[in-house]
């Protein structure tokens, strides 16, 4: 009986979301037509069901913000162009819950807008990325130069030892 029990807890464990960071937690002051952005990545190991959760509210109370995602790169090429560029997710939320779903692994931004207000905003907010991934990151220049370094180390105690040894013998 114990052990059928912590075997369900172990698969709801493994079921739930592996990880999570923080994306967002401040206040903003957004006046009409303003909005802020936060830019964040999304590695592959990240990319399993990966969304953004929490919660925000705004003051005077009740009123809509904007909030867009895109990928950094339209986000880019909207300044740039000044064309409308493809969104992955956006609408106008009213404060309470948020989820929103992230497609993908890259680079994405939020933007956090009081487009369509007609008065200035406060905008406090608590945001987080959860997924399903193992989060476990990789960057193979560290990667690569800690075994360059070890291999040209491990070179060096063998060139000492092969000369000490001829020069005795």
């Amino acid at each position: 009986m114990k052990i059928s029990v912590f075997i369900a807890l172990l698969l709801a464990a493994a079921s739930s979301f592996a990880g999570s960071f923080c994306l967002f937690s401040d206040t903003l002051d957004l006046s009409v037509g303003n909005y802020r952005y936060v830019k964040f990545r999304i590695t592959p190991d990240q990319a399993l069901n990966a969304r953004i959760t929490g919660e925000f509210s705004t003051l005077p109370d009740s009123i809509p913000v904007e909030l867009l995602l895109l990928t950094e790169y339209n986000y880019r090429t909207a300044w740039d162009t000044m064309q409308p560029v493809d969104t992955l997710a956006g609408g106008s939320y009213y404060p309470g819950q948020l989820v929103v779903d992230i497609p993908d692994f890259g680079d994405f931004v939020l933007i956090i807008s009081n487009r369509g207000n007609y008065s200035p905003i406060q905008f406090s907010g608590e945001m987080k990325i959860e997924f399903e991934g193992s989060g476990i990151t990789y960057d193979a220049l560290p990667t690569g130069m800690t075994v360059l370094i070890t291999v040209f180390a491990a070179g060096l105690v063998i060139a000492a030892i092969v000369i000490t040894v001829k020069k005795l013998g």
